[in-house]
Order: structure tokens, then sequence, then C-alpha cells
């Protein structure tokens, strides 16, 4: 059964995948903060990357609205002054920039596979 996915290899190898997850995400929420004209530590991507990993694990609103945006809104006011208002509408435009792309693909996907039903049917189509 599944016993060839257990062991030490494949643990590692989860914990690089994971690894590189969260540092293309680090990536992802610096260029962020560096378009809205915020040049932050280098400590600052990673920190925020592991509060909003722990706040989407709390249970709340669907997509977790205000679960995610108090405490990175928060690690950023406080533990690296930011302006309030400016944390909170970085914190805004990275939930979108989080979450956004999951429907949008799936939107992408969805059209893809409809126009594929319509070719199919247009193919096997017989003209008398």
């Amino acid at each position: 059964g599944a016993a060839h996915r257990r062991g030490p290899r494949i643990l590692a190898r989860a914990a690089q995948v994971s690894v590189l997850a969260w540092a293309a995400e680090a990536a992802s929420y610096y260029c962020l903060l560096v378009a809205f004209g915020w040049l932050a530590p280098p400590t600052l991507p990673f920190a925020a990357v592991g509060v909003a990993n722990f706040a989407f694990a709390v249970p709340g609103a669907p997509a977790s609205v205000g679960t995610f945006h108090v405490p990175v809104s928060s690690l950023l006011v406080d533990s690296f002054g930011a302006e309030p208002a400016m944390a909170a509408a970085y914190v805004v435009v990275l939930h979108l920039a989080v979450l956004a792309p999951v429907p949008i693909v799936w939107l992408m996907l969805e059209a893809r596979r409809r126009w594929q039903a319509v070719q199919v049917r247009t193919v096997h189509v017989r003209i008398p």
C-alpha cells in the first residue's frame, strides 16, 4: 500500500517544497510592499507569511475576512512602524492577491472545459 510514501526522504522533500512555497509567498509579499512604496526590512515578508498562515488557520468568516486582516496589519503597525491606514490598505490588497488567483484559475479552466465540450459536439454533427 502506502508504505513507500513514508520515511525520511518523503518528509525531507515535503519540507523542501514547503520552504520553497513560503519563500515564494514572502517574495510576493515583498513585491507588494515595494509597490506600496515601502522599502521594508527583508524579515518583514517572512514574519507576515508566518502570521498570515496562522491567521488562515483560525476559524472565522469565509475566506478568512477579518481573521487575516487584523493580525497582519497589527504586525505591520506594531512591529515595523507602518501607518495604520497604509497597513490596512496593504493587507486588503494582499488578501485579494492571495485569494483572487484561485477563482480566476477555476473560471478559466471551466471556460476551457465548456469550450472543448462545444468543439467536440460540433465535430460529431453529421449533415445529411
